[in-house]
C-alpha cells in the first residue's frame, strides 16, 4: 500500500502513453509518482510536445486529474545530471524506477510498466497491524496533499468513564497526536476536523467542554502551530447512523475498518483507498473538495 515510483518524465513519448501511465497512479490506486525532478508535470508535458493537439489536451486533462499522485522526495535533483543518474538516489524511497525504452536493468521500462500485468503490484489496500506506526504509514498521502483533512469515527473518544473506555481513549488520543504531528511536519494541512458521535465522544460531556479541552491538549502534544483542530458530531450531520471510519482529504479517502484504535493482540486493520463511486458522496457529505 502507498507505493511510490520514480518515473522518468521522458519515458512516455506520446500523449496516449502518458494517459495509460497516469491511469496506474493516484490515491485511489494507492500508487504515487515521485515529484522528481521538482515540477515533474512540466517536465513530462514537454516530452509529448510534438503530439496531436487533441491528444495533448486529453493528456493535460489526465495530468490535472492525477496531480495529487505526485509526492515530494527527500532528494535534490541535480540539473547537470541525467534523470537516470539522479534517480539512483531514489532507490531507498521508491518501489521501482520506470524508465524509457532501452533503460538500464535497474529500471523498469515503460513498455513493461504498461503491458506486463504483473509489473505493477496492487497497492490499493492492505491488512495492516493495529499500531500507530502502521496507521501513519497508511495515512501519510492524505496528510501530504490536503489542506483540509477529515477524520470520521463514530466510536472515537478521548476519555471514558470506566477502565476499558479510558484505555481506548488513551490509545486513540495517541493516534490522533501522531496524525497531527505528521500533518504539521508535512506542512500541507490547514484544517483537521474530527466527526464523532455524541454517544461515544461526548459521554458524560453533552456540551463537549471536556472534549474540546482534550482536543487542545492533543494539539499541544502534537506541537501543531498553524493547523485548526475542529470537531463536529455525526448526529447533527444526518439522521442515518454512520458506522464506517474514514480519513478523508482533497479528492481522496481511506477507509479504516477497525477505526483508529490500536491493539497489542496481533490483530490487523483492513485499510483501503476509496474509489470514486465510494468517495464522491463522502466528499460531498463532509464538505471536502473533490479536486
Amino acid at each position: 500500500m502507498n507505493d511510490v515510483y520514480g518515473v522518468d518524465p521522458c519515458a512516455p513519448t506520446s500523449a496516449i502513453e502518458l494517459i495509460h501511465l497516469l491511469r496506474l497512479f493516484g490515491p485511489s490506486e494507492g500508487r504515487f509518482i515521485a515529484d522528481f525532478p521538482m515540477d515533474w508535470i512540466a517536465e513530462v508535458r514537454s516530452s509529448i510536445g510534438e503530439d496531436h493537439p487533441m491528444a495533448q489536451a486529453r493528456a493535460l486533462e489526465w495530468l490535472h486529474r492525477r496531480r495529487h499522485a505526485l509526492v515530494e522526495t527527500r532528494h535534490r535533483y541535480l540539473p547537470g545530471r541525467t534523470w537516470p543518474e539522479n534517480a539512483a538516489a531514489l532507490h531507498d524511497e521508491v518501489r521501482a524506477l520506470i524508465g524509457a525504452r532501452g533503460c538500464a536493468p535497474t529500471q523498469m521500462s515503460i513498455d513493461e510498466a504498461l503491458h506486463d500485468v504483473d509489473a505493477i503490484a496492487d497497492a490499493s489496500g492492505a491488512q495492516i497491524p493495529r499500531t500507530r506506526e502502521a496507521y501513519l504509514s497508511a495515512a501519510w498521502p492524505v496528510l501530504g496533499i490536503s489542506a483540509k483533512v477529515v477524520l470520521v469515527d463514530p466510536y472515537f473518544r478521548l476519555r471514558g468513564l470506566d477502565g476499558p473506555r479510558r484505555a481506548q481513549a488513551a490509545r486513540q488520543k495517541d493516534v490522533l497526536v501522531a496524525l497531527l504531528a505528521e500533518a504539521q511536519r508535512r506542512r500541507k494541512v490547514e484544517v483537521f476536523r474530527i466527526y464523532v458521535s455524541c454517544h461515544s465522544a461526548l459521554e458524560g460531556d453533552p456540551q463537549g467542554t471536556e472534549f474540546e479541552n482534550d482536543l487542545r491538549r492533543a494539539a499541544a502534544a502534537a506541537g501543531i502551530r498553524d493547523i485548526s483542530l475542529e470537531y463536529d458530531v455525526l448526529e447533527d450531520l444526518a439522521a442515518t447512523r454512520q458506522h464506517a471510519r474514514y480519513l478523508l482529504g482533497r479528492g481522496c479517502g481511506i477507509q479504516f475498518d477497525h477505526g483508529f484504535d490500536t491493539a497489542r493482540d496481533g490483530s490487523t486493520n483492513h485499510v483501503h483507498w476509496l474509489k470514486a463511486a465510494e468517495l464522491t458522496p463522502l466528499l460531498e457529505r463532509f464538505d471536502l473538495p473533490d479536486a
